[in-house]
């Protein structure tokens, strides 16, 4: 994992632009705005959702798409944490930034986990992507 980690570091916006183009990447999440764009500018350390991480996805650069369909930069994420009270996810409101008001808050969305942002390679301008196939926010190859 550490070759790849280098890779995603290393690798530039072209490159990645390449990849997407080519249909040869991995896979993409789909993440709202203004979330995604605060994962990318280093803002947001924290995805929330109600499932755990799928752990086969690991290490694995994800492309970053918004309901717009634009693409701007690629993750990778290291784990997943359970929230087990209001109290234990608002602690960490600083690394996810969901308010207390909001539909993806604990109090309204019950179980909840926390996906720990790892590296990010923001894209200088986004590209266009193509429509998820399903509700799954996260979705395999071919973007």
């Amino acid at each position: 994992m550490e070759s790849f980690k280098q890779y995603l570091t290393e690798s530039t916006e072209a490159e990645y632009k390449i990849a997407v183009d080519s249909g040869n990447i991995y896979t993409k999440i789909y993440i709202r705005e203004p979330w995604g764009t605060m994962i990318l500018n280093g803002q947001k350390t924290i995805e929330t959702d109600r499932n755990r991480f799928p752990s086969r996805l690991i290490g694995v650069p994800l492309y970053v798409q918004n309901e717009h369909k634009m693409i701007g930069g690629v993750i990778t994420i290291s784990g997943s944490k359970k929230y087990n009270t209001p109290e234990e996810f608002d602690e960490d409101f600083e690394l996810h930034k969901v308010p207390k008001k909001s539909l993806f808050h604990i109090t309204k969305r019950g179980r909840t986990s926390g996906w720990m942002i790892d590296t990010v390679k923001r894209f200088d301008t986004p590209i266009k992507g193509a429509p998820f196939r399903s509700q799954y926010r996260l979705q395999d190859a071919n973007i």
